[in-house]
């Protein structure tokens, strides 16, 4: 009788472990058809939405200010803007008023705390950790403040982008890249690297795309604002709402525009005739997904509140961008806005939105 008890213990422990485990792994799965994709309508704002020129951060000359490819910028809590350049291999810090504090020279290698091609990097939501995504190792690192490293742990894709999550844990938005089908966009982890959870499936035509080989249709990018998760698709036009704390996928929607929907030939290329290049959120309360028309390069702001409405339209062609294939943007307090330009050199705008 004694035997008998102790296997059914034995086995009850098993089961409860394994039912654990599973219910780990499948936390966040979600069926994209159950929210349908609805066409953003429009609600007007009781004031215009623009942007103010404040300046810019960039030389020809001075090497503290010489970029070459600005990936990705972040604002810390001080105001204090960070831009990691690709080509350079460094992490370069600014007051709010652009001057140069320092730099963080990364090393190159496979090494612990070496990088071969760092293409995005997020601050923790405490401020007290860098994360970045360092695409040929497939790795992301952790450092402190001050850059020293922590930690780092491999991820299972190319690319990947990256998120401070809720009490420092880290997101990560993996793309769907040519060759690959890869079954979620969100993996979600701790600083230890220990995978807490993955959900959200790719776009519906994905694989039409990648047959197609249209050029940066795969990306996307993705921003956060307090326990809302959102990611916006090359294309087609696509943003989508997620609840970080629940993996849970709340609403889908569109932006009717009329130079999307179609492909064209530029050399050896096949592009879209329009897509998306970057996002960013103000205040806790305005989406803008930054939009680009492949033919003429002229890119747009559209403009959403939280709920998908549309809240107007900012054209940036006044600003001389020049061309590029994803825009680098930072938001920082007092709705200040940084985006990357190209011409007449790799440089920094500096925009307040006012509204």
């Amino acid at each position: 009788m004694k035997i008998y008890l102790y296997w059914v213990f034995i086995c009850s422990i098993f089961i409860l472990n394994c039912s654990e485990k599973k219910e780990k792994k499948e936390v966040g799965y979600e069926t994209i058809r159950e929210i349908p994709l609805e066409m953003a309508k429009n609600v007007s704002l009781r004031n215009h939405v623009d942007l103010k020129f404040l300046g810019s951060i960039g030389s020809d000359t001075d090497e503290k200010y010489v970029f070459n490819d600005i990936k990705c910028m972040q604002v810390d809590n001080e105001g204090n803007l960070y831009v990691l350049d690709r080509s350079f291999k460094n992490i370069r810090m600014f007051n709010d008023h652009g001057y140069f504090i320092k730099e963080y020279k990364m090393t190159k290698g496979q090494g612990p705390g070496e990088y071969l091609d760092p293409v995005s990097f997020a601050i923790s939501d405490d401020y007290r950790f860098f994360y970045i995504s360092d695409m040929d190792n497939r790795r992301l690192t952790i450092l402190d403040r001050d850059f020293n490293y922590i930690n780092s742990f491999t991820v299972n894709t190319f690319y990947f982008d990256v998120l401070g999550g809720l009490d420092n844990n880290i997101i990560t938005l993996f793309y769907s890249s040519f060759g690959r089908k890869l079954k979620y966009l969100i993996h979600y982890y701790n600083q230890e690297g220990e995978q807490i959870a993955k959900y959200g499936l790719p776009q519906e035509h994905i694989d039409e795309l990648r047959e197609k080989r249209i050029q940066g249709a795969i990306y996307a990018f993705m921003v956060k604002s307090d326990s809302l998760l959102f990611i916006s698709f090359g294309c087609p036009y696509e943003i989508r709402v997620y609840d970080i704390s629940g993996y849970k996928l709340l609403r889908r929607f569109y932006r009717k525009t009329s130079f999307y929907g179609t492909e064209f030939r530029e050399g050896e290329f096949v592009l879209p005739s329009g897509r998306c290049v970057g996002l960013a959120t103000i205040n806790n309360s305005l989406l803008l997904n930054f939009v680009k028309n492949m033919k003429t390069k002229q890119t747009y702001i559209h403009l959403f509140d939280f709920e998908g409405h549309i809240k107007g339209t900012i054209d940036l062609s006044k600003f001389n961008l020049g061309e590029f294939s994803t825009l680098s943007i930072s938001i920082g307090s007092k709705n200040v806005l940084y985006l990357k330009a190209q011409e007449p050199f790799p440089r920094i705008l500096k925009f307040k939105v006012v509204y």
